[in-house]
């Protein structure tokens, strides 16, 4: 289905690298605010890499599942970053609630670039072409929407999907932009 290429990393590594509660040598603790936004910015982008490639799976709603289960890990992964006790029921709720920011329109061609890939042939090659943008948009909008939460000292139990709809959408557009540049660069770079 997905195979990584030798310079890409598992979500455990990528980890490893992101984990600010990993002993350093200034220790955590030495990192300056803004250093911990950036971090917390690398780990949504990687996670966003590995949302495009679910989204590349053929079987439909399989992809979808895979969306989840790594947003849920990404908003983990950001939660240990800064310090908030994770709360995988109030995530899931939170992920799930935000997808109502994006309308109806935009929802339905989520669920339709999946559920098109039972379509033989060529339902696989407009999900494929569709699904891995929407869903690294969609992951990115999700991170940066926990980055600002957690930034400002927010937890699981305070945040309000209703509220950070607008901040949201504007990121959804924003992952859609970042995605068709990834998508780009990863043709170029097979085409070299």
């Amino acid at each position: 289905v997905y195979h990584m290429a030798k310079n890409e990393t598992t979500i455990e590594e990528q980890e490893k690298v992101v984990d600010p509660t990993q002993e350093t040598e200034g220790g955590a603790e030495s990192q300056e605010l803004g250093d911990l936004e950036q971090t917390a910015a690398g780990t949504v982008r990687k996670y966003m890499y590995s949302s495009m490639a679910v989204g590349l799976i053929p079987a439909p709603g399989v992809d979808l599942a895979g969306l989840m289960a790594l947003q849920i890990k990404m908003v983990h992964s950001l939660a240990k970053h800064y310090g908030v006790p994770f709360m995988e029921d109030l995530g899931k709720s939170a992920i799930t609630s935000l997808l109502g920011a994006l309308g109806p329109i935009t929802l339905a061609r989520g669920t339709f670039g999946s559920l098109v890939k039972a379509i033989p042939v060529i339902g696989t090659a407009v999900g494929i072409a569709t699904q891995p943008m929407l869903s690294g948009a969609f992951t990115y909008a999700v991170g940066k929407v926990f980055i600002q939460h957690f930034e400002a000292g927010g937890t699981f139990l305070d945040l309000d999907p209703k509220k950070v709809r607008a901040h949201f959408a504007q990121q959804f557009q924003e992952g859609k932009l970042m995605a068709k540049e990834i998508a780009v660069e990863k043709t170029a770079r097979t085409k070299a």
